[in-house]
């Protein structure tokens, strides 16, 4: 368990999720305890560094601390996952917050009570809804990646990318890719090659190139000048993006 800081205090951050995948078990990740309310809103347990009377600063970091986790569920769970606008809210868990009762067994129980008001949040289009189980296997992945977006400049720029509004935009994909082949080495990509028939990293960075594939709003130039024979379109452009993505971090937590 990670050091904190003598002024880190326990705060309580309660938001809700938008998006096409769905929680509903309560799981541990990074510390941080997310409890589930029901299929869209949660109770997230985490110590912050900063006084209990800076609400504003509590709300930008868990807000950053969730956002990352969320975003990563939504890389391993193929989907996507964010807080809905408007419905984070962080509140310090103090000595003033809990009231004492004594349950039906004699045992000494706390009972947190919060009056607090949602501050902020994060825009997401809802889409058709997938429920997904977090085993232990895909817990312990989201930590590795994330553990890898610390020590790893590259990986951090990535998670990134994954946060904004529309990730996977012929631009975004591009971005991601580059990030990729700079950690990596532009003579060690092959490794790397998703095994999809007649899909290469050529005919992908080719078809971003160009909008007679991806469309204009997608790629990288205006103007379809020498375009190649049968390019991706950007739905394939995503999934095998996103299959290279796979791999690579494969790579980079096996040998980190």
């Amino acid at each position: 368990m990670s050091n904190t800081k003598s002024n880190s205090t326990k705060w309580r951050v309660e938001f809700q999720t938008i998006g096409d995948i769905i929680l509903r078990e309560s799981f541990s990740i990074c510390d941080i305890d997310f409890d589930v309310k029901d299929d869209r809103k949660f109770i997230a347990t985490m110590n912050l560094d900063v006084s209990k009377n800076d609400m504003t600063m509590a709300d930008e970091l868990a807000y950053e601390k969730i956002t990352i986790i969320l975003t990563t569920i939504a890389l391993i769970g193929n989907g996507n996952i964010a807080i809905k606008k408007g419905t984070l809210c962080s509140t310090p868990i103090t000595e003033d917050t809990i009231t004492y009762e004594i349950d039906a067994n004699g045992e000494t129980i706390k009972v947190i009570n919060f009056n607090a008001v949602a501050r902020m949040g994060l825009r997401c289009e809802v889409s058709m809804s997938k429920i997904l189980s977090l085993s232990e296997d895909m817990i312990r992945r989201v930590e590795n990646i994330i553990s890898l977006s610390k020590e790893n400049k590259n990986a951090s720029l990535i998670l990134t990318l994954l946060r904004i509004d529309n990730p996977f935009s012929g631009s975004n994909l591009f971005k991601i890719f580059e990030l990729i082949r700079n950690d990596y080495g532009s003579s060690n990509m092959k490794e790397l090659e998703p095994a999809m028939e007649n899909f290469t990293i050529s005919r992908f960075t080719s078809s971003l190139d160009k909008p007679h594939g991806v469309g204009i709003e997608h790629s990288r130039h205006s103007i379809s000048k020498n375009p190649i024979d049968n390019p991706m379109n950007i739905h394939q452009c995503k999934v095998f993006l996103l299959v290279l993505l796979d791999n690579w971090i494969n790579a980079r937590v096996t040998t980190s």
